[in-house]
């Protein structure tokens, strides 16, 4: 069971035109965006992360005033824990259980 102390959300990938190409985009991000409204509600933390944002674009403009406060990471690679600064900014967090959103789960969120 999750116990709300030891759990966070990482919302992977979801940005620029990548965001928009996915079957489903309008909805898919609608319901991100509640998503991370309910986590916002219960103080659960969130990470954002962004696949090479000076090529691909930041993440979409409906879910960006949800990033306030909240840490928004580069990666540039697939596997999010290569990066340095990613393992370490989810080591530090103290949450133990990762819930997980974002798109291209084969490439940006599997690996």
């Amino acid at each position: 069971m999750l116990d709300r102390n030891h759990t966070g959300l990482l919302v992977v990938d979801i940005q620029g035109k990548l965001a928009r190409l996915v079957e489903g985009s309008t909805p898919l991000i609608a319901n991100v965006s509640i998503l991370i409204k309910g986590i916002q509600a219960l103080g659960l933390p969130v990470i954002w992360l962004e696949q090479n944002p000076d090529k691909l674009g930041p993440t979409v403009p409906e879910l960006q005033s949800l990033q306030a406060g909240a840490p928004v990471l580069p990666k540039f690679s697939f596997g999010a824990l290569g990066e340095p600064q990613v393992a370490a900014t989810i080591n530090q967090s103290g949450v133990t259980h990762w819930l997980v959103c974002g798109i291209e789960a084969h490439i940006c969120v599997y690996q």
